[in-house]
């Protein structure tokens, strides 16, 4: 206590994510807590719910409560802070003092690659909301791993979801995609959220996974070699990435000010929703 009186700050790191509920994110904050914990500093979590206001909010009431740091999902509410900040997945360019995020173009590009193999060409793509960092490197990779198949991706076959990467956008994106001339063969879904919510679209039009139009997505749902069919997919260690951004901070609040910026690898799963007899 007499530390923090002295450094004017308090031996907390507060934490801001979209979702507390949500896997990844409650991952993400286990790993970070484990190790600022181990290193003396409690973490205050808070949830934007994904709107940039109630993350403005959240930012204030932790710089109020004196943290010596925050690590940030962002949801759009992002301004400069009195104290150092390190990015969780979604960044502000050129803002904070790092960023840990993971390989998403690599991932994407997996993905991409795998279906050609099948001999998909009319790849559709389920991405997240156009402003979202995370969301453009997926767009982009996918975008750029196509380009050798089509020399642009049709619009008819690029969706984007809301804020919130949600079911009920995936869902959306999934019946106006059966309902194009020529349909896409293959989909690929940006999020597990997205990827559940193309699943019920098909199935509720009437179309059979992986048959009529296979479908593949970036995370790994809880759960989703239960699925039916279990989804092919590119997963990550979201545990790793919040001690990772918590190390990331450690440095920080350390004295050692440069800015870094950590991708977590990820790996390739081959289920049944692609084609793969697995």
């Amino acid at each position: 206590m007499a530390r923090a009186l002295s450094l004017q700050s308090s031996l907390f790191v507060g934490m801001v994510v979209p979702d507390a509920s949500d896997v990844f994110y409650a991952r993400l904050f286990k790993g970070a807590k484990e190790v600022l914990e181990d290193a003396g500093y409690p973490v205050l979590l808070m949830d934007s719910g994904w709107e940039a206001e109630k993350e403005s909010i959240a930012i204030e009431t932790l710089l109020g409560h004196r943290v010596a740091g925050i690590l940030l999902a962002t949801s759009g509410g992002y301004e400069p802070a009195r104290v150092p900040v390190v990015f969780l997945n979604h960044a502000v360019h050129g803002a904070g003092q790092g960023h840990v995020s993971l390989a998403n173009e690599h991932g994407v590009s997996l993905l991409v690659e795998h279906l050609l193999t099948h001999g998909h060409r009319r790849i559709a793509y389920i991405g997240g909301p156009r402003n979202d960092s995370a969301a453009l490197e997926r767009r982009e990779s996918f975008q750029s791993a196509l380009a050798r198949v089509w020399h642009a991706v049709p619009p008819e076959y690029l969706h984007y979801s809301d804020s919130r990467w949600s079911e009920e956008s995936g869902e959306r994106a999934g019946n106006e995609l059966i309902t194009l001339d020529p349909p896409p063969t293959a989909i690929l879904a940006a999020s597990d959220r997205l990827a559940v919510g193309a699943m019920r679209a098909l199935r509720t039009g009437g179309k059979r996974i992986p048959d009529d139009i296979a479908l593949v997505c970036f995370d790994d749902p809880l759960s989703s070699d239960m699925l039916e069919p279990p989804l092919t997919v590119v997963a990550h260690d979201a545990l790793r990435l919040g001690a990772d951004a918590a190390n990331l901070m450690l440095e920080q609040l350390a004295g050692h000010t440069q800015r870094r910026e950590i991708r977590i690898p990820i790996e390739l799963i081959i289920r049944r929703s692609c084609g793969c007899n697995r």
